[in-house]
């Protein structure tokens, strides 16, 4: 492989990982084998994950004089601010639980 080829290769694959980093910060975490559910859970992360992206797109942009047209300021609207909020609403709807109610007094284990 040519140089060339080899540094378009190595950008593919590292926007490809950049995705999957991104990825994984939206995902939520389970622990059940119901492989259904993680498929739900991935999907729901790809489309929090490309709003983000449009909203990012669409409303940080700075404009630069000339013909360079526009820039995304990325610090405007970073995907943590996004996953915050979007915790907080969920937070807002359903309540948090900070307790739980027992009926009866946990068990006693003699080692």
């Amino acid at each position: 492989m040519t140089p060339q080829q080899i540094q378009t290769s190595y950008r593919r694959r590292f926007g490809i990982e950049a995705s999957f980093r991104c990825l994984n910060q939206t995902r939520a975490t389970t622990t059940t084998k119901n492989a259904a559910l993680h498929f739900f859970l991935m999907g729901l992360a790809h489309v929090i994950l490309n709003t983000w992206i449009l909203l990012r797109f669409n409303y940080s942009q700075v404009c630069r004089r000339g013909r360079l047209g526009r820039r995304i300021d990325e610090s405007r609207f970073r995907l943590r601010h996004m996953a915050s909020f979007l915790r907080s609403v969920i937070e807002k709807v359903y309540g948090l639980c900070t307790s739980i109610f027992a009926s009866s007094p946990p068990f006693s284990y003699d080692l």
